[in-house]
């Protein structure tokens, strides 16, 4: 089955963010506006807990790194829903 995963690289993308569906993998880069509202909605959801939820991570230079750490937590089988993009 497939599984959707929201991928976003846009550093002010934050209240936005609780608009995604909830128990749905979100991926979101660390960032002022973003980190403080994920933050606020791991309080608001507890039980929207791995493999579904929100996970922050850091800024990066090339889509493939970040897509194969993905890939580990959620297989392969995905539909990817990328927001934004990676900043250099």
């Amino acid at each position: 089955m497939t599984m959707v995963v929201y991928v976003i690289f846009d550093p002010y993308f934050g209240e936005k963010l609780t608009d995604l569906p909830q128990n749905t993998p979100i991926w979101i880069v660390d960032s002022l506006k973003n980190t403080p509202v994920a933050k606020r909605i791991w309080g608001e959801r507890p039980n929207d807990t791995y493999p579904n939820g929100i996970t922050t991570f850091q800024p990066v230079s090339e889509l493939e790194g970040i897509l194969n750490v993905i890939r580990e937590h959620h297989g392969d089988e995905l539909d990817l829903k990328i927001i934004g993009t990676i900043q250099s």
